[in-house]
């Protein structure tokens, strides 16, 4: 398993970028297509195309370990997909365990490491 970092930056999404460059586009599809397999909907996504990209995802659901912070996925085009949780005053996110391999992987392999991770099962 990969070691958790901690992500101290406030998430926002990047409204200055122009969606119809292919890049956004790409990046707005892939992220709603992993909200998606995880029936969260589009509402709850949040993309900026900084350098590396990056993704948020809140995510409806808590965890048994951390029944006071909310689950969020994370993604950078460096490291990938990170189930994280954040604080309650939702400044600030904590990635707790990563996918590894393929920083761009499909949206069913997203779906089930959060589901695994959800399950208590080892991630990475």
């Amino acid at each position: 398993m990969q070691q958790p970092k901690n992500l101290s930056e406030e998430v926002a999404c990047d409204v200055d970028v122009e969606w119809n460059e292919a890049p956004a586009r790409w990046l707005r599809h892939y992220v709603y297509a992993v909200a998606d397999a995880l029936d969260v909907g589009a509402e709850a996504c949040c993309f900026e195309l900084g350098m590396p990209p990056s993704a948020y995802i809140a995510v409806d659901i808590r965890h048994h370990r951390y029944p006071n912070e909310d689950v969020a996925l994370l993604w950078d085009e460096r490291t990938g997909w990170a189930v994280g949780i954040e604080s309650r005053s939702g400044h600030d996110l904590r990635a707790l365990t990563y996918l590894g391999g393929d920083p761009h992987a499909t949206p069913e392999t997203v779906a089930n490491f959060v589901r695994r991770w959800l399950a208590g099962c080892e991630t990475s």
